[in-house]
């Protein structure tokens, strides 16, 4: 390379460092929380309104809204939960990933009193996509 070729070069770079457009850098961030964590066990709710969700047992679960790992059930709905497909659910020793709405209680065990109700389990909330290790 000739030396005017360089030196073109380098006037060309540093026009185009001077003057191309900054913009924004921003995070993506997901709107629900992300959870993680190695599946144990899982118990059928029994109320009517909701037959078909499991309560989901993990040790440890990992929240993003946590700084720790903790130790605890998230819940799982057929009708509201987006599984990925190929991989299968409620096994223990599975790790699972996916994200969840906090607070929102979805597993109701019924109680057989004279008339019959219904009690929640609490979870820490509600998995919105899960998916987990094991394929099928």
């Amino acid at each position: 390379m000739t030396k005017k070729k360089f030196l073109a070069l380098i006037v060309a770079q540093t026009f185009f460092w001077l003057f191309a457009p900054l913009t924004p850098v921003r995070a993506q961030v997901s709107p629900v929380p992300g959870f993680g964590g190695l599946m144990n066990f899982d118990i059928a709710c029994t109320c009517p309104a909701n037959i078909g969700n499991l309560w989901v047992w993990h040790t440890p679960l990992f929240l993003t809204v946590s700084p720790s790992p903790l130790t605890g059930p998230l819940a799982w709905s057929p009708f509201y939960t987006i599984h990925y497909p190929m991989f299968s659910f409620g096994v223990p020793g599975a790790y699972d990933l996916g994200a969840y709405l906090p607070g929102v209680q979805a597993c109701w065990m019924l109680i057989p009193t004279i008339p019959p109700s219904c009690l929640p389990l609490i979870n820490a909330g509600l998995m919105t996509q899960d998916g987990t290790s094991l394929s099928i």
